[in-house]
């Protein structure tokens, strides 16, 4: 063999090599970029008449790692598809931009019964959507190769040291959207994989689950911190007296929490005011405002229906009364049992608390035209979320200490 021939099949196979790696690195390129949407409450839509059943079979577990696998038409791309995992109403939806009713009357769809209940398609004007109930609350990844859509499913509980469900409130008395907008802030604060506590939130959007649906995914998924935010234009001073004959209902084992309530909340105000006017003039020199300052107030509401030993529902709620006077500087008005006996907060089992946000610049109509074009208000969220976020951190801390 000539020299100039070696040349020429060395060549040739370090071409065919760099060609193949190619091949692999888009492949792995498209995989990654093939995501999963995380969707939280959303009411179920009615059938209509072009709804059809889905043709399934049972997939050998012993032979796929996958739980279900779709068979898409030929030619299709990983952007031709938008996966939507429902965790609070144990769904999948797989929409299809570019699908065909009839290939999916026609070809299987294969499904480990063990995780999937039930499945149908439904054709709409622009796209054709795949629906797919499941048996729990589920974390999924996808793979799309071979002409098939392939997902594993693995269960939420138990997959993270720590869960927190966060809930803005969407009641007719409060800010629904600034709520939620808070709530967001508050998850973009976590680094998922880095962090041992994960992030739910009850609502992404105006549909909002009902307290037993709330509390059916608590149970399920594990959390062990719920948290409701409410955000409002003005808070109401709670009365001291009518706080202290809520307290003092109390019985048995929740009599020391709530007593430990009362001193808790006797520093928090004694504290508050005694620095109420270096705070507002603090407040007023760092938002650099002209005129009447804005005065952001603070309450969180707590259920002495359940006794939680060491560290409870009073000790938790005082966290984050603590985190938003000191981290976020506002005026704290201390805690409070939550007045309203049928709550979702006194009917939970884990460590539970409802924050109000209240201040005479959060306007209802500024906040949700156009809150991000508002510095004030936006500075006002960030330092909440920060607060609440770190305020929680320390909550594990401290349950453990």
């Amino acid at each position: 063999m000539s020299f100039d021939e070696l040349q020429k099949k060395t060549a040739i196979v370090i071409a065919l090599f760099s060609i193949t790696t190619l091949v692999f690195m888009l492949h792995h390129t498209l995989m990654k970029q093939f995501a999963i949407a995380e969707v939280a409450y959303a009411k179920e839509d009615a059938l209509s008449g072009t709804s059809f059943a889905l043709t399934e079979r049972e997939v050998d577990t012993r032979q796929s790692p996958y739980d279900l696998c779709i068979p898409v038409p030929e030619g299709t791309h990983y952007e031709d598809f938008h996966i939507e995992n429902h965790y609070f109403t144990k769904k999948l939806v797989v929409r299809i931009h570019t699908g065909r009713d009839d290939f999916y009357r026609k070809h299987v769809v294969f499904c480990n019964s063990s995780k999937v209940k039930k499945s149908f398609g439904q054709k709409e004007e622009k796209e054709l959507t795949l629906s797919f109930s499941l048996n729990q609350v589920y974390d999924c990844d996808a793979d799309l190769t071979d002409g098939m859509i392939s997902l594993r499913f693995s269960p939420v509980a138990g997959s993270n040291s720590h869960l927190v469900l966060l809930d803005p409130s969407a009641k007719p008395d409060t800010d629904a959207q600034a709520s939620l907008l808070l709530a967001q802030k508050i998850v973009n604060l976590s680094e998922p994989g880095k962090d041992s506590v994960r992030f739910f939130l009850t609502r992404m959007g105006e549909d909002a689950p009902t307290d037993r649906e709330v509390a059916a995914f608590i149970n399920e998924t594990g959390a062990d911190r719920y948290l409701c935010l409410s955000v409002e234009k003005e808070l109401q001073n709670v009365d001291s007296q009518e706080q202290a004959n809520a307290e003092s209902q109390t019985a048995g084992a929740q009599k020391q929490e709530a007593q430990t309530a009362a001193s808790q909340k006797q520093e928090a105000q004694t504290a508050a005011s005694q620095s109420q006017e270096a705070q507002t003039a603090a407040s007023r020199k760092q938002d650099g405002q002209e005129g009447e300052g804005c005065i952001v107030q603070a309450r969180t509401l707590y259920s002495d229906s359940y006794y939680i030993r060491n560290y409870g529902n009073v000790a938790f709620a005082n966290t984050m009364e603590e985190a938003l006077y000191h981290e976020a500087g506002f005026e704290a008005l201390g805690l409070s049992v939550d007045p309203d006996p049928s709550s979702l907060l006194h009917h939970l089992k884990i460590h539970g608390a409802q924050v109000e946000l209240g201040a005479d610049c959060l306007e209802r109509e500024t906040v949700q035209a156009s809150l991000h074009k508002n510095k004030k208000q936006e500075e006002i969220l960030n330092r909440a979320a920060a607060a609440l976020y770190e305020g929680l951190m320390q909550s594990y801390e401290q349950a453990e200490n």
